[in-house]
């Protein structure tokens, strides 16, 4: 398992830049301390670069995972409503009928 540095890199990039600081440190050839560096430097950026690019990736899901929420919530309302409309429908369409039966003996008492 890896862990993370104080810089967020995981534990392989720290130990890589550590090994690449104490060869420097040790080391007797100048250009090759310098090569050295110019790779620590690339590797931190690289290293930076993913972390930064982790964190947005992490920071655009969890607004998915809240807009997926907010959209089962509104499917939610919309059944709701709909079933709501349907009662409503039914019970006007009772009425209708009731009202049409009532208006039927009307006309039959006065063709009577």
């Amino acid at each position: 398992m890896h862990g993370r540095g104080a810089t967020g890199e995981t534990a392989n990039a720290f130990d890589c830049r550590q090994t690449i600081r104490n060869l420097c440190v040790n080391g007797r050839d100048h250009r090759r301390a310098v090569g050295l560096r110019r790779i620590e430097c690339a590797l931190s950026r690289d290293s930076q670069e993913i972390a930064r690019g982790v964190e947005v990736a992490a920071e655009r899901t969890v607004e998915t995972a809240k807009q997926v929420n907010l959209m089962g919530q509104a499917t939610n309302d919309t059944r709701s409503s709909a079933a709501t409309v349907k009662a409503v429908a039914d019970d006007l369409g009772s009425v209708a009928s009731r009202i049409r039966a009532q208006v039927d003996q009307f006309f039959e008492r006065l063709s009577a």
